[in-house]
């Protein structure tokens, strides 16, 4: 997951659903905490983007670390401006040594790239070329004006040439519609344990080896009474007459 930590999002404009206001990170922290906790089997990495972009956790099912992680994000950390585009290609690097099947990208921002040295769709050609799959969550209102203005189009375009889909998210309620859209779209990993009785035959060779000394002490026995027994038969003829 990479998400937007340039100080438009410290925008209080997001409305919960009992009615009060938050900032957008704030709901962003929340709601992707729900989404970790439902993805209990996938590893899960996170980067932050700004002025650049920053790795928090690489990929892990250690999620209690990436949850932490995730409640310390704060506007501003990672710099004022959106690179979009280095945070897709740090994203690639992260999932570079990864011999998973599915590699997927979740990228939620709050305005249009201003200042990353790769641009957001070069990057998303090269995720293309990588087997990355990119989401991504454009999160305020559209309409905005300068740097908080989102650049609606290239993450639709981010998006679709990767085979994901682009989210648009005003307020808490939306937003964790989203996510619940993506747990459905984005298959679980699971790992199973199958157990297979096995049938012992090691008593087979032992019974058998078992028979043959029996029959051999057997043979001896009866051998050993055979020549031992008189042997009854025609003697000598005596000389009494």
């Amino acid at each position: 997951m990479a998400i937007d930590l340039s100080q438009s999002m410290a925008t209080g404009d997001f409305e919960r659903p009992d009615g009060s206001v938050t900032d957008r990170l704030s709901a962003v922290r929340m709601v992707v905490d729900e989404f970790i906790t439902k993805r209990r089997d996938d590893r899960i990495g996170l980067l932050v983007f700004g002025d650049r972009a920053f790795v928090q956790a690489n990929p892990t099912k250690d999620h209690a670390t990436v949850r932490r992680l995730l409640a310390d994000l704060r506007t501003g950390l990672a710099g004022s401006n959106t690179a979009i585009g280095d945070g897709i290609g740090l994203s690639i690097s992260m999932m570079e040594d990864s011999h998973q099947n599915q590699k997927i990208l979740i990228l939620l921002t709050d305005g249009k790239d201003t200042a990353s040295r790769l641009s957001p769709l070069q990057a998303a050609e090269i995720a293309k070329r990588k087997r990355v799959q990119i989401h991504t969550i454009a999160v305020g209102r559209l309409g905005s004006r300068g740097d908080e203005e989102v650049d609606a189009e290239s993450l639709t375009e981010i998006a679709e040439s990767t085979g994901g889909q682009f989210f648009m998210a005003s307020d808490a309620k939306a937003l964790e519609s989203v996510y619940d859209t993506l747990d459905g779209l984005t298959p679980h990993e699971t790992e199973t344990l199958s157990f297979q009785p096995k049938v012992q035959w090691f008593w087979v060779p032992v019974l058998l080896a078992l028979v043959v000394l029996i029959v051999f002490f057997l043979n001896e026995i009866v051998g050993a009474a055979n020549r031992n027994s008189p042997q009854l038969g025609c003697g000598e003829p005596d000389d009494r007459g």
